[in-house]
């Protein structure tokens, strides 16, 4: 099966149908992702697959918008950090050379602030962490937005739980056993 890629254009019609319900303040109503990211795909789907099915072979699903602008923001960061003079100073202009539409995508979601730790850094996420492997907490891997940052809230408590009742039942089989 074909790897859906976005085209640059269906990626520039996402952010400018975007920018429309964010400006007209439709998008804050709108509560759940399903709600905020459908009539942008099905604005996607109408002017590209449905016209030319050839040229724009995918259909796109709410969540295939959803991953994709999460996918951009972390484009966004990437492209940011390769035109990056010094710490606060960026090559804006070399931008569109690694990904046209980077100075669309900051038009619509403005800026986003890279971590300090010169232009050598591998670590775009927009944090920093001085952990090791192995040494994350719970909260330090679902993130302040739930599991990994994606709005999935997981109770901490529930974890703890769950481990509890697993060692009990390991403890009562080993005293039967």
């Amino acid at each position: 099966m074909k790897r859906k890629k976005w085209s640059e254009l269906e990626e520039q019609t996402l952010l400018s149908k975007y920018a429309d319900l964010l400006n007209s303040g439709t998008l804050a109503k709108l509560k759940t992702r399903e709600k905020k990211f459908k009539p942008i795909a099905d604005h996607v789907n109408s002017l590209h697959h449905l016209q030319d099915p050839v040229t724009f072979p995918f259909k796109w699903s709410w969540r295939d918008v959803s991953i994709k602008v999460q996918n951009m923001r972390h484009q966004y960061l990437g492209v940011k950090q390769k035109i990056r003079i010094s710490n606060n100073e960026f090559n804006w202009d070399d931008g569109e050379i690694h990904w046209e539409n980077f100075l669309k995508y900051k038009e619509v979601f403005g800026d986003i602030e890279l971590i300090d730790g010169g232009k050598d850094c591998n670590n775009v996420s927009g944090q920093m962490s001085g952990k090791k492997f192995g040494e994350e907490s719970i909260s330090d891997i679902l993130g302040d937005g739930g599991v990994m940052g994606l709005g999935y809230g997981m109770d901490s408590e529930e974890i703890e739980d769950d481990d509890e009742e697993v060692d009990e039942e390991e403890e009562g089989k080993r005293e039967r056993g």
